[in-house]
């Protein structure tokens, strides 16, 4: 992997090592927070999910499927990172949207509507709160985007409501335009209506 950290005009190369040894692959997929310090790289092909958290020095095998990564994306402070993985190492992430909102620490399939699996795009706004996704085949299939309302935000015209477990908490902040954003959260999983 070749870093440059201004704009381009100097680059380092940036081996991706694994407890000293060096992993190889045909990297295919590439994001990185704002900042550049936090990294996500995939391979195109039965390739795990790569993070590094210093510009590249060092790496960790993120705990995130095996398969064959199409996209990956990431807010700007790296804390939410998102792929796209067709040919799973398991039925159950073959053709998976995969997310962490822990900085990489864990990730889960999102549940996504109708029945394509062939996704091959995922987009996020800076600070992660709406998604696109899409999918389909090179040539031969179409596919549909889907779009996110948002995780943080309700855009609803009456009133709604936050619903969760015992002990969890929710802090928000009124941003206007009857929008709201999540300062801090604990427990869950919520509701938002």
């Amino acid at each position: 992997m070749w870093v440059s950290s201004d704009g381009g005009q100097t680059w380092l190369l940036r081996n991706v090592t694994i407890n000293g040894s060096p992993v190889y692959n045909s990297w295919y997929r590439a994001a990185a927070s704002a900042d550049g310090n936090t990294i996500a790289v995939a391979g195109r092909y039965n390739s795990a999910l790569y993070l590094s958290r210093d510009r590249g020095l060092t790496w960790t095998q993120a705990p995130a499927p095996v398969g064959d990564y199409t996209a990956v994306a990431m807010s700007t402070d790296g804390q939410v990172i998102g792929a796209t993985i067709t040919n799973g190492s398991t039925a159950a992430t073959t053709g998976s949207v995969q997310l962490s909102r822990d900085g990489g620490a864990s990730f889960a399939p999102v549940t996504m509507p109708g029945t394509d699996t062939n996704w091959r795009a995922i987009a996020m706004a800076a600070d992660a709160n709406l998604f696109v996704v899409a999918s389909g085949t090179f040539g031969s299939t179409t596919g549909q985007l889907y779009t996110s309302l948002g995780n943080r935000t309700s855009y609803a015209t009456v009133p709604g409501s936050i619903t969760g477990g015992a002990n969890g908490y929710v802090e928000v902040e009124y941003v206007g335009g009857n929008r709201w954003n999540v300062r801090t959260s604990s427990g869950g999983p919520f509701t938002v209506r």
